[in-house]
């Protein structure tokens, strides 16, 4: 009888394990998703972080087209800016003015650069 007992205990152990067992595999399931599933915490502060650097890009953006907005302000035929006409009719017809003291870079980094240098004496 007593080699009866043993397996009963067994069983009932086993029996009463097994559904706290299956929560546990579901909760550490459901768990490892909240943090690293695709709609997780680590996902979501992935995004976080890209709308941020999104908002500094679109900051950037947003001040540099109030700048070219300016300068198109400037050029228009009805308040046209004498000194804004005069640079860019130097930057796009390649002159300077004798007083001008001019810095020449190869064609590529000229190009990508938009540098008015002020003259570096009084000329009277």
């Amino acid at each position: 009888m007593a080699f009866m007992i043993i397996p009963s205990i067994v069983t009932r152990t086993l029996k009463s394990s097994v559904v706290p067992l299956f929560c546990g595999v579901v909760l550490f399931y459901l768990g490892s998703h909240l943090v690293n599933g695709d709609r997780g915490i680590f996902s979501m502060l992935r995004l976080r972080a890209e709308v941020a650097q999104a908002d500094d890009v679109l900051t950037k953006e947003t001040a540099r087209r109030a700048e070219l907005e300016h300068a198109v302000e400037l050029l228009r035929p009805d308040q046209l800016d004498p000194d804004m006409l005069d640079e860019r009719a130097r930057a796009i017809l390649n002159v300077a003015h004798p007083n001008d003291f001019v810095l020449m870079y190869p064609p590529s980094a000229a190009a990508q650069q938009d540098l008015v240098v002020p003259p570096t004496e009084d000329p009277h």
